[in-house]
């Protein structure tokens, strides 16, 4: 499983990115499911010690139970409810990379 950054349509409209919880993998065979491609970036010049992959989803429909809605909601008919403040998931979209980058590697810490 993980935390995805997608793109929101409902009732045929983009309601722009959102976080959701998505499983990549069959849990028996752990291959990647049906429309996911599952890599590694490979070497990295200076970051070998760092894993790096990607993910490509191609037509994957996530249901609405796997949405983080702690901001925006999306109700059992498909009625979207925006956050109080619309700028809510970029910033925190922004922090998590921030956290992320600061995380990963320590010397990014001495700046």
């Amino acid at each position: 499983h993980a935390i995805v950054q997608a793109r929101l349509i409902t009732k045929g409209k983009d309601e722009g990115i959102h976080a959701f919880v998505v499983q990549i993998r069959d849990l028996e065979r752990h291959e990647p499911l049906p429309g996911i491609m599952v890599g590694d970036v490979g070497p990295k010049l200076g970051y070998n010690e760092i894993d790096h992959g990607f993910l490509r989803f191609s037509n994957v429909r996530i249901p609405r139970q796997q949405m983080l809605m702690g901001q925006a909601k999306v109700a059992e008919d498909g009625a979207y409810s925006r956050p109080a403040h619309r700028k809510i998931n970029y910033a925190t979209m922004t922090n998590v990379r921030i956290n992320l980058g600061l995380n990963n590697n320590p010397s990014y810490s001495k700046f």
